[in-house]
């Protein structure tokens, strides 16, 4: 059916394509005086047509775009109200999300999937709402529909709240399974944890070998040989059967049949966050009525955590996609790369973000502060452009710095690349105390980090 539609189309885009290069060619024909005619300045020759040219080639290049199929990247973010104080994790994940959207539309002339934004949400983080939505995510709020006192297992309702990175508020990822809950027409999602960076065009996980027609889920194993499943990299098709799927797992869930040493039923999952979806789901599709239609996928191209013999000779130019734990942590919270693999994820995940922030905290949010409370987050990265040992010699009193050692330490250390929250929060009370510093110190951090400190008028 799909080839029959594609066939019955191509005429028809074909037509509109002679058209606009038709109108092209007699365009550069009245202007062939106007400069050089190499292929580059041919290509962008279009932007001078007229409206109506224009407007034709804008439709027939839509048309394109629309016979792509149509995929997703979503997210789950379970808290965003920090009204505790600064948080420099929450921080990094917040410039993350910044590099995945950056990257999705950096990838998007080149990769053969139509691909979506979807963030889900709970009560606990829906003041991220707007901001996402400015930056083109489509917004889900939703909440678990169980509580940890209906499985029947005492001791594993107990635990499930503390297991793994976020207790059992990580089952929330199954509601991506949910085609009423994603509300989008989409062939497969790419469910990632925030602390993932998508390095290259990630076509590869939408297709076989990696999602075969059959599979309804492809995962990656994680950090440990005993997790067979890591919940922060999945491919999910969300169809009848991942619903199904869904009301399954959950019923596995309310059983509670997790033994101590080897997992649920006896089979699988004991590991980290393995009484939740690191567990559940290596059962439900090894194991359980998914069996056959989860597929592997190899964690070295694509959920790279630079921790295990496998993984660590990866060529970085190989690794499409990896995840800042295990053995390469999260670069906003100053954290060492060690590995030289490591350093080279780090290294362009700063560069990135320095695309991100023209591409999505600039122009995409306004230039701006979001609106409160997320005015109180702050970044304490320091501007590439500045030296931080300037940074020290500059803002000082008969040579002692007015910086606390710890975040002078900070800067001194990663010195156009740290996210020591102390030296924004110290960048603040500075510039109450000494006016004339207020610009000198807006220099040395960030175009997002100068917007925040600007709209909280450097006040807490």
């Amino acid at each position: 059916m799909k080839q029959q539609r594609r066939s019955a189309r191509s005429p028809m885009v074909f037509a509109g394509f002679s058209v606009v290069a038709c109108l092209m060619i007699l365009h550069l024909m009245a202007h062939s005086g106007d400069g050089p005619s190499n292929p580059a300045q041919l290509a962008a020759k279009p932007k001078t047509l007229s409206s109506s040219a224009q407007d034709l080639f804008d439709k027939v290049t839509n048309q394109q775009a629309a016979k792509k199929p149509r995929t997703a990247v979503a997210v789950y973010i379970h808290q965003g109200s920090y009204d505790r104080g600064f948080h420099a994790n929450a921080e990094g994940m917040l410039d993350n999300i910044a590099v995945i959207t950056s990257q999705v539309h950096r990838f998007a002339p080149v990769m053969k999937h139509d691909v979506q934004l979807i963030a889900l949400l709970t009560n606990t983080s829906k003041t991220l709402a707007p901001l996402l939505t400015k930056l083109g995510w489509h917004v889900r709020i939703v909440e678990l529909p169980m509580q940890p006192w209906e499985i029947r297992n005492p001791q594993i309702a107990k635990e499930v709240w503390s297991d793994g990175a976020i207790g059992i508020w990580e089952m929330l990822k199954l509601e991506f399974w949910r085609p009423s809950v994603v509300d989008l027409d989409v062939d497969s999602i790419l469910i990632i944890d925030t602390d993932i960076h998508l390095r290259k065009p990630f076509d590869s996980v939408f297709e076989p070998p990696n999602m075969p027609a059959n599979a309804t889920l492809g995962y990656t194993h994680g950090a440990w040989t005993i997790e067979k499943v890591n919940g922060g990299y999945l491919v999910v098709r969300p169809d009848e059967r991942s619903e199904r799927d869904y009301h399954n797992i959950y019923d596995i869930f309310r059983e509670g049949d997790f033994r101590s040493g080897t997992g649920w039923k006896g089979k699988v999952g004991w590991t980290y966050g393995g009484r939740t979806i690191q567990g559940l789901l290596p059962y439900y599709y090894l194991y359980g009525e998914g069996k056959g239609r989860g597929n592997y996928m190899s964690r070295c191209l694509y959920n790279n955590m630079v921790n295990s013999d496998e993984c660590k000779p990866t060529k970085p130019e190989a690794v499409i996609s990896n995840h800042f734990t295990g053995g390469c942590m999260k670069p906003w919270a100053c954290a060492r790369a060690a590995h030289p693999l490591c350093k080279a994820l780090t290294d362009q995940w700063w560069e990135d973000v320095a695309v991100a922030e023209k591409c999505c905290w600039g122009s995409r949010t306004g230039g701006g502060a979001p609106a409160a409370p997320t005015r109180r987050w702050a970044c304490a990265r320091r501007s590439g452009s500045c030296r931080a040992d300037a940074a020290s010699r500059h803002f000082s009193s008969g040579g002692k710095s007015f910086f606390t050692t710890r975040s002078r330490n900070c800067l001194l250390t990663s010195p156009s690349r740290c996210a020591c929250v102390a030296c924004t929060l110290e960048a603040a009370g500075l510039a109450q105390e000494h006016p004339q510093w207020r610009d000198s110190l807006l220099s040395f951090f960030t175009i997002r980090s100068r917007n925040f400190l600007l709209a909280g008028s450097f006040a807490r």
